[in-house]
């Protein structure tokens, strides 16, 4: 059985204010925790998600940021 969480919610709801409360009260209780957004919006080369970036960053996971995100925007508008 997987034993993960995953937030979903409208657009602009304020749920990275809940995920960052979420992923601190789980780094307490478990050694590993990870960062996925479906879609993010485009970002200018080498500008990083500001979301992405934040949750790795304040957290210092060992995950590569290629690995946080399935498509931009433009790619899903495109697809």
């Amino acid at each position: 059985m997987s034993k993960g969480i995953y937030v979903a919610t409208i657009y602009n709801s304020g749920k990275s204010v809940v995920v960052l409360g979420l992923m601190r009260m789980l780094l307490g209780k478990t050694a590993k925790v990870g960062y996925f957004r479906p879609i993010i919006e485009n970002t200018k080369n080498g500008e990083l998600d500001n979301h992405i970036n934040n949750g790795l960053s304040h957290f210092e996971l060992d995950i590569n940021y290629k690995n946080t995100y399935a498509f931009t925007r433009s790619e899903v508008l495109d697809l």
